[in-house]
């Protein structure tokens, strides 16, 4: 490791000595030449860049620039999880007076200087007479709180979540202003957090950051507070119990590998393996289809340490665990002006399909039947009567697509396990509703489509447990309809789902001929500092710019089961007849 400071790119003479990474800290070249001509240097010297975005943008350091982006991306993608502050940029006193006297700045209000950090020169206006020059400055309505965090990134992964809360008489929470600092232990806090951060570093495309968030108590809503590009972490550490410094060379490793490996596959599944702790709530998701789908051993024994927290060791614990699946509901669903009148009309369905979930899983995974324990919060009567409500409404089922399929299959090996009643659910009238319901408004809807048709599949296949053999001729049809989609509307398909599909035409012994060119796109997917897909290419927004390790898990499970060997689906005569 070399250190490397510099005031003008005619200080460097050799770029190629630079070694194989490169950490970009902070830089005060000039924006329109020496910050481009040192970008393609580096990169023609064949060196991975870490924070590349400093020099491609030198505006991210500005909290007025931070905040703009922000708001754009949620107005692009609907998004609820998080919010941004609004932020005032007065050209004078007057203007600003203006403002206080519209109401569009309230008492108290606060005074930032748009370049800054360590919470310096950062004022709360109480009194017009406090106003003074605003000169690089930026002005923001105070957000009542007890605190805010801070969320240290790197590579896609949030290495841990502190609370920071000012000390008396002040209200900066920064560590530097005497705020003082504790590590944020509710799970569901740190998760919500941590995931908020994650998707904002991956808005700046910034590989390693601090991104800090507040808590407004009065709207009850978590807001967007700046992002650090050139973090110090010696304080966050204090109270993490992470050495920061190796996770950094560690992360640097990672990406001199890949410039060595020849494909994106090994790369991809070491990270994700190397770094499981950090997937937070989707660990489960990773482990349980490596091991079922791909046979990993390594993943099994994973999931023996994640039953505690996935069904519970005794029975109070499943039935604690089951009692708090019921109150689940999905805040911020995909496609979510679509789907949340249904939401309301299905009230049960999700909370009912995260049951069914996890007495399938407990079944397949730990040999456990928790049958009788759900039993005590699924009501069958509701469940009968929500899957005949469904099935009289193609539309409904088309809109909530994987949500109405799950719940069908799962049902049915609730109610019947290993028994595969004839009769129970009727897969031609499901391939009839993606044929025929995806019309009108939903026309476009790709991607509701392909997870309709994929989860169909998949729901026969007890989510990877057992060979798909019923309704032969079905399931051959539609996974030929899916191939359909895929090669009539490529980019308006998103890689998910292209992964999928694959997994699908596994599972039915199906060849398909789009598998060398998904592969092609996956091998130029790779996110440009660490080792994980993201969707580049297709034209879904939201999932392009949720590519966080955690947000993109099962972009990448699915590329690994796509293109690995699974013991269960990889021999055996195809169910599929060839056209």
């Amino acid at each position: 490791m070399e250190f490397v400071d510099f005031q003008s790119v005619r200080d460097v003479e050799n770029f190629s000595s630079w070694g194989d990474v490169v950490l970009f800290r902070n830089t005060s070249l000039d924006k329109i030449f020496e910050r481009p001509f040192l970008r393609r240097n580096i990169e023609k010297s064949g060196g991975a860049m870490i924070n590349k975005i400093l020099l491609e943008n030198p505006m991210i350091v500005l909290k007025s620039f931070q905040q703009k982006i922000v708001s754009d991306y949620i107005g692009s993608t609907g998004d609820r999880n998080f919010y941004s502050i609004e932020t005032f940029i007065p050209n004078s006193c007057d203007e600003l007076v203006s403002m206080i006297e519209d109401k569009v700045l309230r008492f108290p209000f606060v005074e930032k200087p748009d370049f800054g950090a360590q919470g310096k020169g950062v004022r709360k206006i109480e009194k017009r007479k406090d106003i003074g020059s605003v000169d690089g400055k930026i002005f923001q309505n105070y957000i009542r709180n007890d605190g805010d965090f801070r969320v240290l990134c790197l590579g896609g992964k949030a290495l841990g979540v502190i609370r920071r809360t000012a000390r008396q008489g002040d209200f900066r929470n920064n560590v530097s202003q005497g705020g003082s600092v504790e590590v944020v232990e509710d799970g569901e806090v740190r998760d919500k957090v941590a995931g908020i951060a994650l998707e904002i570093a991956a808005i700046f495309n910034l590989d390693f950051c601090g991104v800090d968030i507040i808590y407004d108590q009065e709207q009850k809503k978590y807001f967007f507070l700046e992002i650090n590009t050139h973090p110090w972490w010696q304080g966050f550490q204090s109270r993490i119990d992470v050495d920061v410094a190796d996770l950094i060379i560690q992360h640097c490793l990672c990406l001199y590998e890949r410039k060595r490996s020849k494909g994106s596959y090994e790369a991809v599944r070491k990270y994700y393996q190397n770094n499981l702790p950090y997937l937070m709530d989707a660990r489960f998701h990773y482990a349980s289809r490596t091991y079922l789908y791909l046979g990993d051993k390594k993943s099994k024994k994973d999931l023996l340490r994640l039953k505690e927290e996935y069904i519970g060791n005794d029975p109070a614990a499943t039935d604690a665990i089951l009692a708090k699946t019921l109150t689940l509901r999905s805040s911020d669903p995909n496609e979510r002006e679509l789907r949340m009148p249904l939401f309301k009309k299905y009230g049960l369905l999700e909370p009912y399909t995260k049951i069914l979930f996890k007495v399938l899983f407990a079944d397949v995974i730990y040999g456990q039947d928790i049958r009788p324990a759900a039993a005590r919060y699924l009501d069958r009567t509701k469940m009968l009567e929500m899957k005949a409500m469904l099935e009289k409404c193609p539309r409904d089922m088309a809109v909530l697509s994987t949500y109405a399929v799950n719940f069908l299959y799962g049902l049915e090996n609730y109610f019947f396990k290993e028994k595969r009643s004839s009769n129970f659910l009727d897969p031609e009238s499901y391939y009839d509703i993606a044929l025929g319901a995806y019309s009108g408004k939903l026309q476009s809807k790709h991607n509701l489509r392909l997870y309709f048709l994929a989860h169909c599949i998949l729901g026969e296949s007890r989510f990877y447990s057992r060979k798909a053999t019923r309704h032969r001729d079905t399931y051959g049809k539609m996974i030929r309809l899916a191939e359909e989609i895929i090669s009539k509307n490529y980019f308006d398909v998103n890689l998910d789902n292209k992964f999928e599909f694959l997994v699908c035409a596994k599972i039915l012994g199906y060849a398909s001929g789009l598998e060398d060119v998904i592969n092609s796109e996956a091998q130029n997917s790779l996110a440009p500092g660490a080792n994980y897909l993201i969707d580049t290419l297709n034209k879904d927004v939201r999932l392009k710019n949720k590519a966080g390790f955690r947000s993109a898990e099962h972009r990448n499970v699915l590329y690994l089961m796509a293109f690995g060997k699974s013991p269960r689906f990889s021999a055996g005569k195809s169910i599929v007849a060839d056209n």
